[in-house]
C-alpha cells in the first residue's frame, strides 16, 4: 500500500542524488525523498554518518558514496561510477 506522500509527490522509483547527506538539511532532504518513494543516492564526506543516514531510509535500492564536493577530481570518479550504475534523475546539492 502506497503511503501518502508518494502518492501526493509521485516519486516512486525516482533515482536523486542528495549531496551533503551525511546530516543537516542534505539527511532530512534524503530521509523525506525515500518517504516519498525515491531512490536515494546519498553522497556526504564522513562515512559513518552517511552509514547511518543510509540505514535510516525508508525503502530499498538506496546507495550511498563518499565524496567531497570540493574536490574535482573526486566528483569525476565519482560521478563515471554513479552514472554506469544509476540513471541519476535528479540532483539536490546540500552543502554549506
Amino acid at each position: 500500500m502506497m503511503n501518502y506522500l508518494e502518492t501526493t509527490f509521485g516519486m516512486k522509483d525516482r533515482t536523486i542524488l542528495v549531496t551533503g547527506a551525511s546530516s543537516g538539511i542534505g539527511k532530512h532532504i534524503a530521509l523525506d525523498l525515500a518517504k516519498c518513494g525515491a531512490k536515494v543516492f546519498v553522497s556526504g564526506r564522513d562515512q559513518s554518518r552517511l552509514q547511518a543516514t543510509l540505514e535510516m531510509l525508508d525503502g530499498e535500492g538506496h546507495q550511498s558514496m563518499v565524496c567531497d564536493i570540493t574536490n574535482e577530481a573526486q566528483i569525476d570518479r565519482k560521478s563515471t561510477r554513479m552514472n554506469s550504475s544509476q540513471r541519476i534523475r535528479y540532483r539536490i546539492t546540500s552543502s554549506a
